[in-house]
């Protein structure tokens, strides 16, 4: 359950806060337990910082990861883990940097920002990339490696151990 300032950002939240987003070519997205994949973080010592693309469902009490494409065969005989296919929507955030979402879309960890190139200059010359304004296309994959959050729900289904465990 969010706290503090995320609580307050929420409450006073909009329909206009989240926005239905096309799930294309460039990412996995995973849908799981909040609970579930946040213990499986946490059992992997995976702090939730910026830079993961994770979304909290507090609605419905799911936790929706970005990630890059490729890895949806890594989720075939996982317990409570959906992989959404191409085609599918997903709610998130409306804003990647400003706006918190809604209690149905709230970012835990923001996605990575693409670095400012300073050296190019901005000119009439430049031809602007048309984008399809309802994918997810302009939303960077996190960080997170798929199977470090996999890893994450094997320890706690029982069948490997924490780092931690295996550390000591």
């Amino acid at each position: 359950m969010p706290n503090g300032e995320l609580l307050d950002a929420l409450n006073q939240s909009s329909t206009w806060s989240s926005r239905l987003r096309r799930v294309g070519q460039q990412h996995d997205v995973l849908v799981l337990p909040l609970e579930r994949g946040l213990a499986a973080l946490d059992a992997q010592q995976v702090p939730v910082e910026h830079g993961l693309s994770l979304i909290a469902d507090y609605a419905s009490g799911k936790l929706i990861a970005l990630v890059g494409r490729g890895w949806a065969n890594l989720w075939t005989d996982v317990h409570e883990v959906r992989v959404l296919p191409v085609g599918s929507w997903v709610l998130v955030p409306a804003d990647v940097t400003t706006s918190p979402g809604s209690w149905a879309a709230a970012w835990l960890s923001r996605p990575p920002l693409p670095p400012i190139d300073l050296d190019t200059e901005s000119g009439v010359d430049e031809c602007p990339v048309e984008r399809d304004p309802e994918s997810l296309e302009g939303v960077p994959a996190g960080r997170l490696a798929p199977q470090t959050l996999h890893d994450g729900l094997a320890v706690l289904d029982g069948w490997k151990t924490s780092p931690a465990e295996a550390a000591s």
